[in-house]
């Protein structure tokens, strides 16, 4: 029997499980990765990080990956029918539009392989006894550190691997831009005080490894086996893990708020304008959209100071700034992006207090006074489009009305 592997985000020649069952099953097996339109990514900077996975795996698998381009149950079913394919192997991934090709190949008529192969716990395991999930991340935290069971990286012989080359559809070669020997120097000299460096974005305190992981260059259990040293460490990737539950289970938060506020967004166009362009007037919010702009890249507070000025000082729907993020960032991740910007939004799950406003002066004040951050990404100064004061205490009455409003619509 033929198999088809179909490359998801999982783009990596070793510890790789849908390598191993091809390689331990003796599979005669085709390579195929597809470019999709719907896939929301191609829209992203991200997209760069994949293709240069991408090119770095096919070289390393002896140039035998298939590349399509067009609907990817479309180019699976046509596989199935021109190259007697019996089997089709693929990672298991949670967003709704992949939750609904998993299911439609199905109606192919050929095994279908599920590769748990993207966490550590698949959502399944993430349920309370009364099969409902964990929504307090502390209670989701402690049964996941209780039922994870990191194995070391599975291993095989990928010599022993039996690829068949069925049409001229080659991948094209791409550059990678991920830094291996920064992200190799973290996890040999840094992980161990991530606990005390990683909330510092003037050093060089996270791995940055986040782009690598999301887009499968490393799997979760070497992710886990290298941080395990760090609590703290382990903690974010646990984070990880519960929003991509949270979003497996209720994809409509996506589109729409989890908790029911009907906030009245601001539709500003160019008060978003200046927020994206860095014109803001506060220099830690327009250093790291600077940042952002150019690298793909912002530490993770100030990714919070960031949505947090868009949110509670200009008012904006956190959609937008969820929307912008994607498209600008190269790790992007729809589960995490999401739940992040809903979390400062609260509207989330995990929900900060909409009482709770980061002041962009006083984030500058703690973590960079010298203004060693500021004075490398800041491009010009600018006068405040408004007063922090003043804007959020406006976001904060507003909030409380919108959310007392929409419990008496729920009443």
């Amino acid at each position: 029997m033929k198999s088809l592997l179909l490359f998801r985000k999982d783009l990596r020649a070793g510890d790789h499980k849908g390598l191993k069952h091809l390689i331990d099953n003796q599979r005669e097996s085709i390579l195929l990765y597809v470019e999709d339109p719907q896939d929301r990514l191609l829209k992203s900077r991200g997209y760069a990080i994949r293709r240069g996975l991408l090119s770095r795996l096919n070289r390393r698998l002896g140039q035998k990956i298939h590349f399509e381009r067009g609907d990817t149950y479309t180019i699976l079913d046509q596989y199935v029918k021109d190259f007697g394919v019996g089997e089709i192997v693929l990672q298991r991934q949670y967003e709704p539009w992949e939750v609904a090709l998993q299911e439609k190949l199905k109606s192919l008529n050929v095994r279908v392989v599920l590769v748990e192969d993207y966490l550590l716990l698949p959502p399944e395991g993430g349920m309370k006894s009364d099969g409902t999930l964990y929504l307090v991340f502390k209670a989701f935290y402690e049964n996941w550190l209780k039922k994870i069971t990191p194995e070391g990286p599975c291993t095989y012989d990928s010599s022993q691997l039996k690829t068949l080359w069925v049409k001229d559809a080659p991948v094209e070669e791409a550059p990678n831009p991920l830094d291996y020997p920064a992200i190799d120097d973290f996890f040999m000299n840094g992980v161990a005080s991530y606990a005390t460096r990683g909330d510092d974005f003037t050093l060089e305190g996270t791995s940055r490894v986040s782009a690598l992981l999301n887009n499968g260059g490393i799997s979760p259990r070497k992710l886990w086996y290298l941080g395990r040293i760090s609590d703290a460490f382990i903690r974010q990737a646990a984070f990880r893990e519960y929003y991509i539950h949270w979003m497996y289970y209720y994809p409509e938060v996506l589109q729409k708020n989890f908790k029911r506020v009907d906030y009245p967004w601001s539709s500003s166009r160019e008060d978003f304008l200046k927020w994206q362009r860095a014109e803001t007037g506060y220099d830690l919010v327009d250093a790291a959209m600077t940042q952002l702009n150019e690298e793909g890249w912002i530490h993770g507070r100030l990714r919070m100071v960031a949505a947090s000025f868009l949110i509670k000082d200009l008012h904006i729907d956190w959609r937008w700034g969820e929307a912008y993020f994607y498209e600008k960032l190269n790790d992007a991740d729809t589960a995490l992006n999401v739940g992040n910007w809903q979390w400062m939004a609260g509207t989330g799950a995990l929900h900060q207090p909409y009482f709770r406003v980061m002041s962009p002066l006083a984030q500058k004040e703690k973590y960079d006074p010298d203004g060693t951050y500021c004075s490398r990404f800041l491009k010009a100064v600018h006068e405040p489009m408004v007063d922090h004061k003043i804007s959020r205490q406006l976001f904060i009455e507003n909030f409380k009305i919108a959310q007392e409003q929409s419990k008496k619509n729920e009443a």
